[in-house]
């Protein structure tokens, strides 16, 4: 492992996982904390705003389906409600969880 590779393996772990990591658990004790206070509103949007790309993702899903995309309409019926129920449900840990797959299999196309 040369210099470069030690490099490019250091970055993606400090900035894609430690602190994917760190932002998604502090986003998680800001909610808490705001819910807490009573800071509903608050709380509700930075909420929303955690989930806001896997909504957006699912709806997006959903869209391709119900306008005819090819490659949408080969999936199982089954995967059609898993895709979209993951994508929003575990958006924010999305970007951690590929980043650490990309370190492990040095592989950006799959």
């Amino acid at each position: 492992m040369g210099c470069g590779d030690s490099l490019s393996f250091l970055r993606h772990f400090l900035l894609g996982i430690v602190l994917g990591i760190f932002n998604f658990v502090s986003s998680l004790i800001n909610i808490y904390y705001l819910f807490k206070e009573g800071h509903t509103l608050y709380g509700s949007i930075s909420v929303f705003l955690l989930w806001f790309p896997g909504l957006v993702t699912s709806a997006a899903f959903i869209v391709l389906y119900a306008s005819g995309n090819k490659t949408v309409l080969k999936l199982k019926r089954w995967k059609l409600v898993v895709y979209p129920a993951g994508l929003l449900l575990f958006y924010p840990v999305v970007p951690i969880i590929l980043t650490l797959t990309y370190l492990v299999t040095k592989n950006e196309k799959h």
